[in-house]
């Protein structure tokens, strides 16, 4: 069985799980020191320590077939009542498509890129305009124990799914989400 992962790809790998060296430390039983060193091209490590590297960074040890494993935990959200041009500022700063709309504590609808340029085409002045002028239906929601086929499902028909927990966002899945896993998985 070969390896998936190669000693000059293991620190970029690693950061796209968002996995400190410490984590993968304690989960393949490897010291972080080794890790670090494997990553700066300091050392050349056994195939035996590079299995257990690619096995944890595979998700054989840490769930990556669930909607939690693949989310970007990094959630901007905008209440219904703020300006548009701010919610469009945020977009465009933080790289983002959409963002869920958020209202008394509860998700209300969503704001996209598509929803924002309806109300440009539309000749719309956007000064004095709210996200709640632009928002459109709120975003799928399923638990962070949900599958992760379920979350491939639902952006078939949307552009972001929500991760929820308890009440709340957890996390976002989008279609550059699952690419990203798909690399990292091979």
């Amino acid at each position: 069985m070969g390896l998936d992962i190669e000693p000059e790809n293991l620190r970029r790998v690693r950061k796209m799980l968002e996995m400190t060296q410490r984590e993968l430390a304690d989960l393949s039983g490897v010291s972080q020191s080794l890790i670090a060193k494997i990553e700066s091209g300091t050392v050349e490590p056994s195939y035996r320590v590079m299995k257990e590297l690619d096995r944890v960074l595979k998700g054989k040890n840490r769930s990556l077939l669930d909607a939690s494993g693949v989310m970007n935990r990094s959630v901007m959200s905008f209440e219904a009542a703020v300006p548009l041009e701010e919610a469009m500022k945020g977009l465009v700063r933080n790289g983002y498509s959409q963002a869920p709309v958020i209202e008394e504590g509860r998700v209300v609808g969503s704001i996209s890129e598509t929803s924002i340029v309806k109300e440009l085409e539309d000749g719309k002045n956007t000064e004095g305009l709210t996200v709640r002028d632009a928002m459109e239906g709120p975003l799928p929601q399923i638990p962070a124990s949900s599958s992760l086929d379920a979350a491939r499902g639902l952006l078939g028909y949307f552009p972001a799914v929500l991760v929820m927990e308890n009440g709340g966002i957890k996390g976002i899945i989008t279609k550059s989400d699952l690419i990203k896993d798909h690399l990292v998985k091979g």
